[in-house]
């Protein structure tokens, strides 16, 4: 959209094919060219080039269409592979919506708003639970940008009007959960919209370097040695948000998992307790299972032994069994006494207090 030239068009469709062979989530952006090329239909200086314009769009699809060839292959012969998380996040595949589409997708919306400066992902393993996207000074300068880009596309800036629907369409794969809202908004998801949100976010910036400029060298050092500053600010807030809490959450949620696959162990080995005969009745921001999968090298373990709240607990008439549960599940620790009387009880206390759990171990 800046340059109009034909090896543009050529390298946006060039990487926007083999964007598809990436994650997931980048499956949104092609939804980008017929909006961006719409756009620039009632951008003045295309006024007498919309042949040209048109043109150029068709070569960024077909140029994206011959990367992704070997991928459309493999979509063609497997569909239900290649659009899988996409039709059982948006859709009802693997689980009927919880409610009415479009207050789902306004309330995602909402969240997604808030993830930026307020409140972010809730997924353990992308970053610090809740944590905003955007560390304090980025955010800031993202906010600003934003009231600028909204004053220019007001405007009549087809480009910045672009960027601004970006952020839209490309949090889309965040969004569009559907059927597990809880999983919007994802900062691993909504990751595909990085570059609108580093340009905003270095727009204003931009602009007073410019205005420092104008009024010569001394405003100009004075306004760089500022955003360089904040500059220096904002290295040293990400840095410790991932190198030092990030860390220590991980070390807090993965630990006590650890500790929970060498009790199972202890049980099977002790007790003769198979892996097929333990049951984690988990609950939010405990124990991801899929660890617990790693470590015993069965990835399909979780499936039918991970009970989430809501569930009750199993009655299995094997034997023996073993019951893990959070120290605060007095539910359910009630329901494992009412179905296996002869059950034994036992308080595994961890590091950190509120990671102990109790073990339920059902003789034969």
């Amino acid at each position: 959209m800046r340059r109009g030239d034909r090896r543009s068009a050529l390298s946006a469709g060039f990487w926007l094919g083999l964007g598809q062979f990436g994650y997931n989530a980048f499956k949104i952006a092609p939804l980008m060219v017929p909006l961006a090329f719409g756009l620039l239909l009632f951008d003045r200086r295309w006024k007498r080039h919309r042949g040209r314009l048109t043109l150029d769009g068709l070569i960024v699809a077909a140029t994206s269409l011959l990367v992704f060839l070997p991928l459309l292959q493999y979509m063609l012969q497997r569909p239900q592979d290649f659009w899988y998380r996409a039709l059982t996040r948006a859709g009802s595949a693997e689980r009927a919506l919880p409610g009415n589409p479009a207050a789902l997708f306004a309330g995602n919306l909402g969240r997604m708003a808030q993830a930026f400066h307020f409140r972010g992902d809730r997924a353990w393993i992308n970053s610090v639970v809740e944590d905003p996207f955007l560390d304090p000074v980025t955010g800031g300068l993202f906010f600003a940008g934003l009231v600028v880009a909204g004053v220019l596309a007001a405007r009549g800036s087809a480009r910045w009007g672009l960027v601004l629907l970006s952020l839209l369409v490309l949090t889309l794969a965040s969004t569009l959960s559907l059927a597990f809202p809880l999983e919007n908004p994802a900062i691993n998801r909504a990751g595909v919209a990085i570059p609108s949100v580093m340009v905003l976010a270095a727009l204003p910036a931009a602009g007073i370097l410019r205005r420092a400029r104008e009024r010569g060298g001394g405003a100009l050092v004075a306004a760089g040695t500022v955003l360089a500053g904040l500059g220096v600010v904002s290295m040293r807030q990400n840095s410790e948000s991932y190198f030092v809490r990030f860390r220590d959450e991980q070390i807090r949620i993965i630990e006590p998992t650890l500790d929970l696959v060498k009790v199972m162990r202890e049980y099977r080995d002790r007790r003769g307790v198979p892996f097929d005969n333990v049951y984690l009745l988990n609950r939010l921001y405990w124990i991801d299972a899929r660890c617990i999968d790693f470590e015993i090298r069965d990835r399909l373990w979780s499936g039918p032994h991970d009970i989430w709240p809501g569930k009750p607990v199993p009655f299995v008439a094997d034997r023996p069994l073993l019951f893990f549960l959070h120290q605060s599940d007095r539910t359910r620790r009630d329901q494992l006494a009412r179905l296996y009387p002869e059950g034994e009880e036992r308080l595994v206390i961890q590091p950190f207090a509120d990671r102990s759990y109790y073990t339920y171990f059902v003789p034969r």
